[in-house]
Order: structure tokens, then sequence, then C-alpha cells
């Protein structure tokens, strides 16, 4: 039997609530051993403070200044009951999109995306997503990014809930023009497929 589960949460910047927007559809297909595919929308989990980062307004960030890391807040997003009992993951993939947009000023601009079992200590694990650009005046480019094959986020899936947290490093590429521009993601999604006992 497959089972497809949707799961997503409260997007706060559309007035929902995380805590209960939690919604999962589930499509009963066949008999004999259940394999159940989640879609995960981390995304409408996610806040503007965690979503979207202008930089360069405030403080402003001189086009030969020093380079600055800034992180999110760390999101906790629990897996609801009806696919705690998950195991032997087969498959997993994360899908981002991110826009980069740089109105004035040359700067390399490194993105990182982090999956992690606890919120302690989730910057000190290797980056799920580590995506980086040179950006020029004017630039306005988005990324579509495609993880497949991680081993270590495997077993993430199966507890009771997982922390996510993103890092934005912002290296100036030098010149007397100050660096403005922002870094916006407008989609995450994971897609699990596993044995449901």
């Amino acid at each position: 039997m497959t089972r497809d589960a949707r799961i997503t949460g409260g997007n706060l910047r559309r007035g929902w609530r995380a805590a209960a927007g939690i919604c999962v559809l589930l499509i009963l297909l066949s008999c004999g051993p259940t394999m159940v595919t989640m879609r995960v929308d981390i995304f409408s989990f996610l806040s503007g403070d965690e979503s979207m980062l202008d930089y360069g307004t405030d403080p402003t960030i001189p086009g030969n200044g020093p380079e600055i890391t800034i992180r999110s807040p760390v999101e906790v997003i629990p897996m609801p009951e009806e696919v705690n009992g998950i195991t032997d993951i087969s498959a997993l993939e994360i899908a981002a999109v991110v826009a980069f947009r740089n109105e004035t000023g040359q700067v390399t601009v490194i993105y990182r995306a982090y999956f992690h079992s606890s919120d302690q200590g989730i910057f000190e694990t290797p980056p799920v997503i580590d995506e980086s650009q040179v950006l020029e005046t004017g630039t306005d480019l988005v990324r579509e990014i495609v993880i497949e094959g991680d081993d270590r986020l495997l077993n993430l899936f199966e507890g009771e809930e997982i922390s996510v947290a993103f890092e934005t490093e912002i290296l100036p590429g030098g010149g007397s023009e100050d660096i403005k521009g922002s870094v916006e993601l407008s989609d995450l999604v994971a897609e699990v497929t596993a044995v449901d006992e």
C-alpha cells in the first residue's frame, strides 16, 4: 500500500498560526506493505525573519568593508502524529527557491540552510544548502536548488520534530559603492519516501 502525505504549517506572513496550521492529506492507493511519501512544506512554517533578509540598509555595508554573517532564528518544526511511525527512509529530496537581488555594489553572497535534530548546535553542523553567488549592481537572480542523497538527513524525519535555520554571509567585493540588496527564500520542501509501520 502507498500513502501520500502533505504536511504544511501556518505561514506567519500570511496570517496563519504555525502550531495550528498542520494539514495532512492521506491518500490510500493499494494494499500490501505500506510505503509513505511525505511532502513536508517547510517554508510554510517560517516567518518573514527566517525567509527574507535585507542587507546594507541598517547598518550600511561599505564596498570595501569586512565580511558580515547574519543568522536567522532557529525554527523547530513538529512532525504530526500521523507520520511519527515511519522507518527505513529510502529517499529524501530537499528543494528550495532562493532569490538574490543586489541593488548596489559588488558582493559575494553565500546562503546556507541547516537541518538538525535539535535547536542546539545547529550552526556547527554541515549546511544542507550552501549556495554562493557573485553579484554586481542591479543583479536579480532566482536559483532553484535541489539536494538529493544527503544521508545525514535521513533519520531527522523519523523523529517528532526537526530544527531549521539559515545563515547569510556577505563578502563585499571592494570599491567605493555601498552594498545593498536582499536574499529571499520563497519555497522549501522536503520529500521523504519511507516504510510506515
